[in-house]
């Protein structure tokens, strides 16, 4: 190997090896706001205690049936103030690590909030105009479907479910850690 060959060599892995690991697989990364600072925003500098719900058992069970996998966590932590609770639930969308910020008040989710959306894939869901739709979206039935269609205007797909299920099931988890909660007390 020459001495030209070895220097472009070295170089090119030197790149490589510096260049951040969403660049060399070809995402592109947008953490809006980190949990603790919405946290802080959503509670007015007044955060509760978090608390754990534990995904084992039937409640893993269901949000594997919501979802179409298993939760990324065992733990996932929530924080509650009386009739609202706030969750920050992690899905992979497109391929690409996403995190949710979702606010329920009276089982009814009042806002979510992209905290962080990885993918270059189906951007358009971090848009207010699509996360407007589902101010307000409860669950119904047996089935625990959203009582809201969320439209895929842009026909973008899988972004758009993906952001539905961590909607159905924030607003499963939450009805889950009422009925816990009521028991405690």
């Amino acid at each position: 190997m020459g001495f030209h060959i070895k220097f472009q060599y070295v170089v090119s892995m030197a790149l490589l090896l510096a260049m951040p690991p969403a660049m060399s697989h070809g995402l592109q990364r947008s953490v809006f706001q980190q949990p603790d600072d919405f946290l802080q925003e959503a509670f007015a500098g007044h955060v509760p205690d978090s608390r754990i719900i534990w995904m084992i058992g039937d409640m893993a069970k269901k949000y594997e049936e919501i979802t179409g996998h298993s939760s990324p966590r065992i733990r996932v932590p929530y924080w509650r103030d009386g009739q609202r609770s706030i969750w920050i639930l992690e899905e992979h969308i497109a391929d690409a690590p996403a995190k949710l910020g979702i606010i329920i008040r009276d089982n009814k989710i009042q806002a979510i909030h992209v905290l962080a959306y990885h993918s270059r894939h189906g951007r358009d869901v971090i848009t207010p105009w699509f996360l407007d739709q589902f101010n307000g979206v409860s669950l119904k039935g047996p089935e625990q479907k959203l009582d809201t269609e969320i439209k895929d205007i842009s026909g973008i797909g899988e972004p758009v479910q993906a952001m539905a299920d961590l909607a159905r099931a924030a607003l499963y988890l939450n009805e889950e850690s009422r009925l816990k909660h009521a028991t405690l007390d």
